[in-house]
């Protein structure tokens, strides 16, 4: 059975066909499923598909409550790849690269021991950060269910009353969609595990398209050549660490 990948989409079509390009290179057996939120440009986004990875599936989203960065577009796509039945449902969001050996490296994970889901890099800026983080992610499908049952009108209207009064407080975490994943983490007794090297990369970061020295104009395919070279001039460091250059 293919392994399922659910992608959150936004804004950042351009971003995706880097995310779509290096899933392609895996040559891994996967149904690859695009979930684009409301502000999507469903032009831009079937642009990318058709190029970088035609198999994949495109789903739109209907009008929902907004919440911050992401979060119900985040969880919805995971509850829908849930719905699958797929035995293992990846998290790779729009702004994830994966490595070539990705998915070989999450399988093993999976199989070494009893976890809530195994991530393919931990945070740069906490290298001992020992708690769930969503770029490329993996979860088994009952493992996947305890976070589900949690996806619903109530937590997208107060997410941090949701959270408090079902899972008590917790002030190290956010209230967020890795927050809420943590929480069940917690709550279930359960750990993430994660590779010695990163598995994945995060291209996303704060200012793209803001500042100056992060411009990026044009129709799709122009902004994808310039995302590209925007990538190769700007340090890693840069970007995850310096005032002008924050992270996502």
């Amino acid at each position: 059975m293919a392994n399922t990948v659910v992608m959150p989409v936004c804004k950042r079509p351009e971003m995706l066909a880097l995310a779509l390009e290096a899933l392609d290179r895996t040559q891994a057996d996967l149904d690859v499923r695009i979930y684009a939120d409301t502000q999507a440009n469903l032009d831009e986004v079937e642009y990318t598909r058709d190029v970088y990875f035609p198999d994949a599936l495109i789903f739109h989203a209907k009008p929902h409550a907004q919440v911050p960065s992401g979060m119900w577009n985040i969880l919805s796509a995971l509850k829908a790849g849930y719905a699958t039945g797929s035995p293992y449902v990846f998290l790779v969001e729009e702004d994830v690269v994966v490595k070539p050996d990705f998915f070989d490296w999450h399988m093993e994970a999976q199989a070494s021991g009893n976890y809530l889901a195994t991530c393919g890099r931990r945070m740069r800026n906490y290298p001992q950060f020992v708690m769930y983080t969503n770029p490329g992610a993996c979860f088994a499908h009952d493992k996947l269910g305890l976070v589900v049952e949690h996806i619903n009108d109530d937590l997208f209207s107060n997410s941090r009353v949701y959270m408090d009064m079902t899972f008590g407080s917790m002030d190290e975490s956010s209230d967020l969609d890795d927050g809420l994943i943590r929480r069940v983490a917690r709550q279930h007794q359960l750990t993430v595990k994660y590779p010695e090297s990163p598995k994945c990369s995060h291209i996303g970061f704060r200012g793209y398209r803001q500042l100056d020295i992060a411009q990026n104009d044009g129709d799709i395919a122009t902004r994808i050549a310039g995302l590209r070279q925007m990538l190769a001039k700007i340090d890693v460091n840069a970007r995850y660490f310096s005032r002008d250059l924050d992270p996502l």
